[in-house]
């Protein structure tokens, strides 16, 4: 009730503001026009529809859903000696992105904004609050992912899971067609549960799935406010990780796809030249191949590090040693989680920065140690080096770069690179890297 008097009163406010700027001549035309659209979209149809979506929200107010609610609210304990820590690193972060993605990686709730209220000079000072429109769309997205994790009560929904499964199942064709017919038909099941809700969520979905930022009805500053901002991202975080599954399965299909053309093109070439090798080629690529590499998307996992707590603990290590420069985990995982890219066009937006130096490098000169570099990638993907060399080099440069930003000057260096590393794996004469030592701590 009280957000809804809210939203009359800034309704009536906006009207008042527009005519006092037209009697004084000092308006902007492109602002009165959003704001006259805004006017006549809450009088219409489409803004009766929404004050009923409000009301239905705004009597979600029950004991039971706050108490859900305080228990998400729940964020790590740090001393608070280390708290001013983290505020310095968190005053380092460029965007606001990055600020929700260390917030979630610190162990803090995204539902604790009051966080650092103990610190002299943070007294209701709330850091990660969204304060327009864009920020508002990534809020509610990120919120909305965070919660389908952490929420114990709802596991058996949480993307994690799903994918943990995934990954224990006899995998092939029939079972991902199955897999996205169930996280259909999931959604569509729970979506049931939400009444009024499911067209303002529904709306969210489609934006989501569409990766666009949520218009908010194309108004300026008229949308939600924190409290319905929590009680969307609560109920859309049970249907999140299926869509985000169903993502993952058409990429798996897309996958097997190709595998499938590249055994057919090597069957077709087998029957020409009427060769056995051929044949047994092709029974080499079904039994090995796991995915197909290209230049188009990232490197993708091998199963030791499907888990993000282990690849988790190789970034922490690296960062640790100095061999890469600080980033947020997420980005660096994003090298790995086969993401569309393409070179010159659709490069990683935050890359790997490579600081770990060959013996060579001079202060005047700078070398970068690619063995190592190699030796990560080998050993996070279990890439066959000797056939995806062109493929390794593309997609190296879509997502690494050195502290000096030369790594672009070196392009037709990488085979050469990839066949120094190649002969120096099949050495039996050689001392382990400092990488090497990395993994086997972890795994």
């Amino acid at each position: 009730m009280q957000y809804q008097k809210f939203l009359i009163f800034l309704y009536e406010n906006i009207r008042a503001m527009i005519h006092n700027d037209l009697e004084n001549e000092e308006f902007d035309k492109d602002e009165y026009e959003r704001d006259l659209e805004y006017e006549e979209w809450w009088e219409g149809k489409e803004g009766k529809r929404w004050r009923n979506i409000e009301r239905a929200i705004n009597q979600i107010e029950d004991e039971e859903f706050r108490k859900k609610i305080e228990k998400l609210r729940e964020s790590k304990e740090y001393a608070k000696d280390k708290k001013w820590e983290l505020v310095k690193e968190f005053g380092e972060l460029k965007t606001y992105e990055d600020k929700l993605n260390f917030w979630i990686e610190k162990g803090l709730s995204l539902f604790d904004t009051r966080y650092f209220d103990d610190l002299e000079g943070f007294k209701n000072v709330m850091l990660i609050d969204p304060t327009n429109d864009k920020e508002k769309s990534i809020y509610l997205i990120k919120l909305t992912e965070w919660i389908n994790i952490v929420n114990e009560e709802e596991k058996d929904k949480s993307y994690q899971t799903l994918i943990e499964k995934y990954h224990k199942a006899d995998i092939n064709r029939k079972f991902i067609k199955e897999q996205i017919e169930i996280a259909d038909n999931s959604v569509e099941n729970i979506m049931r549960e939400f009444g009024l809700e499911a067209n303002l969520i529904n709306n969210f979905l489609s934006m989501y799935q569409q990766k666009k930022n949520p218009n908010w009805y194309g108004l300026s500053n008229h949308c939600l406010m924190p409290l319905g901002f929590k009680i969307i991202a609560y109920k859309t975080s049970k249907v999140i990780g299926f869509v985000k599954y169903k993502e993952f399965l058409k990429g798996e299909l897309e996958n097997i796809n190709e595998i499938e053309e590249v055994k057919e093109m090597e069957i077709e070439k087998a029957v020409e030249i009427e060769i056995k090798e051929e044949v047994d080629k092709v029974v080499e690529i079904e039994e090995e191949i796991e995915y197909v590499v290209s230049g188009y998307r990232t490197f993708r996992r091998n199963e030791k590090f499907s888990d993000d707590v282990k690849l988790r603990k190789v970034f922490d290590e690296l960062i640790n040693l100095v061999f890469i420069e600080k980033m947020v985990f997420d980005d660096f995982k994003k090298v790995f989680d086969y993401q569309e890219i393409e070179i010159g066009r659709k490069e990683l937006k935050n890359k790997i920065i490579w600081k770990k130096e060959a013996n060579n490098s001079r202060d005047d000169k700078k070398a970068y140690n690619w063995s190592e570099l190699l030796t990560l990638i080998d050993y996070i993907t279990d890439i066959d080096f000797n056939r995806y060399t062109r493929e390794i080099k593309e997609i190296i440069i879509c997502c690494f770069d050195f502290p000096d930003k030369s790594l672009e000057n070196k392009i037709e260096d990488i085979p050469d690179r990839i066949k120094a590393y190649i002969d120096r794996e099949n050495s039996n004469r050689r001392n382990k890297s400092k990488v090497e030592k990395i993994f086997d701590n972890i795994v």
